[in-house]
């Protein structure tokens, strides 16, 4: 439901988790059910908002609870052609409910209050330029983001859906690094970046962009995913470049850099090259470089070396092809394939689609998605569509492209 000052959402969620019985991926938390209530209101140049949430976990053999979540936050900005100044305070509650896995009893509860306050900052500087004989307009971005929260040990609280988050360049400019709202990090830190861009005049496409950025840690004091006290070991984050563009109107480069500089080593890199001259026309290849990264579902780390292949294309008047390959290059193996067909005829459409994945070292999974769907009304069979976004960049639904 979505109203004018927000959205009331209500849902109920639970996972199936893919493996054999002796696997070793624990089952996610069910949300049995979960109510969010999400509103915002203007006013005088102060923006006023507020998330809920109420949610009822349930497991098999983990402890349950009710978890009731709400962040009302006040933030005021001030945008300039030159720049922008964007302050926000915020208190984030949480309460929780709890309850042994065999009784529906409450047998303890507990809860967290934390004051939250940002302000982020940047300007904008932009002059005449030319890129490979082209006219364009060059832009210079600098860009400071602080967040200060103080830091609450958080260990006798439990964990139902929180991870940390992966370390990228939009995560940088976030208050929290973990996913979820069990943990909630301490922070009194800075980000610095610079980004320059060049802006085809004749267009208006991106042609290249140039960013570097860098958290810099005014307190050690920390917050672990356990939830206990901690302390960080350096002074800053690792360093994160990104380079990407439109090199034409449908080909894009996308790339990014971490680089670790207390142990002066590259920690991640990939590249990524698209080709998307139409809706329902896409190639893409990517590689990735992780130096120290969790291999498979356990514990094991070692380094990550990927190259990944994935496309849609029209093979015949209203058949379209969809295949990806994803290819370890440190096992010398597949760790996921993917290939199909579907048929568009304007009224209806189908798809069937096969994928082969590995779930857990040497074991591998199959499945086989089969949907018809109808024109404006509902669909039958298993729907691939979220394999097939999530597997192919740029990966646009059939009955959503034009006839080839």
């Amino acid at each position: 439901y979505r109203p004018e000052w927000g959205s009331v959402t209500l849902k109920a969620q639970r996972y199936q988790t893919l493996q054999d019985e002796n696997g070793t991926v624990e089952e996610p938390y069910a949300r049995l059910p979960q109510l969010s209530i999400n509103a915002r209101q203007q006013f005088a140049g102060f923006s006023s908002k507020l998330e809920s949430e109420l949610t009822r976990f349930s497991h098999s053999n983990k402890q349950e609870g009710t978890r009731l979540v709400a962040y009302p936050s006040l933030s005021y900005a001030i945008e300039r052609p030159w720049g922008f100044l964007r302050p926000k305070v915020g208190v984030h509650f949480t309460r929780y409910e709890l309850a042994n896995s065999d009784s529906s009893q409450t047998v303890r509860s507990d809860e967290r209050t934390l004051p939250i306050v940002s302000l982020d900052s940047g300007l904008y500087f932009e002059r005449d330029s030319t890129l490979f004989g082209r006219d364009m307009n060059q832009t210079l971005e600098p860009r400071l983001f602080y967040v200060k929260i103080p830091k609450v040990d958080q260990s006798s609280l439990p964990n139902f859906d929180t991870s940390e988050n992966d370390f990228n360049f939009a995560q940088l400019f976030t208050e929290n690094r973990f996913s979820g709202h069990d943990r909630i990090n301490a922070a009194n830190q800075v980000t610095a970046a610079l980004t320059s861009r060049y802006l085809d005049k004749e267009n208006g496409l991106e042609r290249l962009r140039v960013a570097i950025g860098q958290r810099f840690y005014l307190s050690r004091d920390d917050i672990s995913l356990d939830g206990s006290s901690s302390e960080r070991s350096e002074a800053g984050s690792d360093l994160l470049v990104t380079v990407g563009g439109d090199l034409s109107h449908s080909l894009r480069l996308d790339s990014s850099y971490q680089y670790n500089q207390a142990l002066s080593k590259t920690e991640r890199y990939n590249a990524q090259l698209r080709y998307n001259p139409a809706p329902g026309k896409t190639v893409s290849v990517r590689y990735r470089y992780g130096r120290d990264e969790l291999i498979g579902s356990g514990s094991e780390r070692d380094t990550l070396r990927q190259i990944d292949v994935a496309g849609q294309w029209p093979i015949a008047p209203r058949w379209y092809a969809v295949a990806r390959q994803n290819y370890s290059l440190r096992d010398k193996k597949a760790l996921e394939q993917l290939a199909g067909v579907e048929y568009n005829d304007g009224c209806w459409s189908m798809r069937v689609v096969g994928q082969r994945y590995v779930t857990d070292l040497d074991k591998t999974k199959n499945a086989v998605f089969l949907q018809l769907e109808l024109k404006d009304f509902s669909s039958v069979g298993s729907n691939p569509l979220n394999a097939l976004r999530l597997a192919i960049p740029g990966y646009s639904p059939i009955n959503e492209t034009t006839g080839n």
